[in-house]
C-alpha cells in the first residue's frame, strides 16, 4: 500500500492544470485513479465510457500506456484508442513503479478534422445522447504545445519522486524493514544497506522510522528485533545460548547476555527456564 501526501499532490495538480487547461490524473501502480484534476471525468469519456465494450477498451488502452512508459521509464505521448492525444510518466522508487501521473482527452490541432469526423461516425448521437456537443468541447492543441505540456509533466513527476509525496504507507515500511532484517538477522546490519534496500536516503529512513515506529536510532530497533527472535529461539529450540546469540547477528556472546538482560529484565538461562 502507498501514502499520498493529498494535499501537496492536490495543489500540483491543481497548478498543472491552472497552467495548462489540461486535465492531470494520479494512477496507483495497479491501474486505479488516485486523484485527479478538476476531479469530474471528461465529458466525452464519460459518455462513451458508459457502454460497457467502450468502458473496458479505455481501462486497456491505459493499462497499457502505463506498461509502456514503466518500460522506458519515462514520459510517453501517445493516441489513445479513439484517436485522442495522451501522455503518461510513472513515478517509481529504487524497487519499480509505484504509480502514475497522466494527461489526456486532447485533440491535435494538425490532425483534428479528421479525428472529430472518425468520432462523429463512431459515436452517433442516437447511441450517444449529447455526444456531438461533447465532441466540439474536446480540447485543441498542437504538437509543439502537447510536447511541451508532456515536458512538463515530467518535470511535476520528478518533484513528486525527490519529495516522496508518493511512498510505502506505514506498513508497507515497516514490513519491508522487518523482512530486511529478519532476512539478514544473522550478521551485522548496516544502514546504508537499508537504505539501499528500500530505496531512500539517511535522512528520509531516519524520519520515517521516527514517525512510523518511534524509534530513529535504527541500530536499536535492528537490536531490539535480535532480541525479540532470540527469545523465540531460547523457547522453541533446544539450541545452545551461545548458537542463539550467533544465529541473531551478536559475535559475542558476552555482549549477547548483557544486552538480553538490559532488555528483558533477566538472563537468557533464566528466561529459558521460565517461559519453556
Amino acid at each position: 500500500m502507498l501514502h499520498y501526501d493529498t494535499a501537496r499532490l492536490h495543489k500540483i495538480l491543481k497548478d498543472f492544470y491552472t497552467l495548462t487547461k489540461i486535465k492531470i490524473v494520479l494512477i496507483d501502480n495497479e491501474f486505479n485513479e488516485q486523484l485527479a484534476y478538476p476531479s469530474e471525468r471528461f465529458e466525452f469519456c464519460d459518455r462513451i465510457r458508459k457502454n460497457l465494450t467502450n468502458n473496458a477498451k479505455c481501462v486497456n488502452c491505459d493499462k497499457n500506456a502505463c506498461i509502456r512508459c514503466a518500460a522506458k521509464k519515462e514520459v510517453i505521448l501517445y493516441r489513445c484508442y479513439t484517436g485522442l492525444m495522451e501522455a503518461i510518466v510513472p513515478i517509481y522508487d529504487q524497487k519499480g513503479v509505484i504509480g502514475y501521473i497522466m494527461f489526456g482527452q486532447i485533440l491535435a490541432s494538425e490532425d483534428s478534422d479528421e479525428i472529430k469526423k472518425k468520432l462523429y461516425k463512431n459515436y452517433t448521437e442516437q447511441s450517444y445522447p449529447g455526444i456531438q456537443e461533447a465532441i466540439e468541447r474536446i480540447p485543441i492543441y498542437s504538437m509543439e504545445e502537447l510536447n511541451a505540456a508532456a515536458t512538463l509533466l515530467q518535470a511535476l513527476t520528478a518533484l513528486v519522486i525527490s519529495n516522496r509525496w508518493v511512498a510505502p504507507d506505514k506498513t508497507e515500511f515497516i514490513r519491508r524493514l522487518d523482512q530486511y532484517i529478519e532476512n539478514n538477522i544473522n550478521r551485522s546490519i548496516t544502514v546504508d544497506e537499508i537504505c539501499e534496500e528500500l530505496g531512500v536516503g539517511r535522512t528520509y529512513l531516519y524520519k520515517m522510522a521516527k514517525k512510523y515506529i518511534g524509534e530513529s536510532k535504527i541500530a536499536e530497533y535492528i537490536r531490539n528485533r535480535r532480541i525479540e527472535l532470540s527469545q523465540k529461539l531460547l523457547v522453541d529450540t533446544d539450541d545452545s545460548i551461545a548458537e542463539i546469540a550467533s544465529a541473531v547477528g551478536f559475535t559475542d556472546y558476552v555482549h549477547f547476555a548483557r544486552i538480553f538482560k538490559q532488555s528483558c529484565g533477566i538472563s537468557a538461562k533464566n528466561y529459558r527456564k521460565i517461559n519453556k
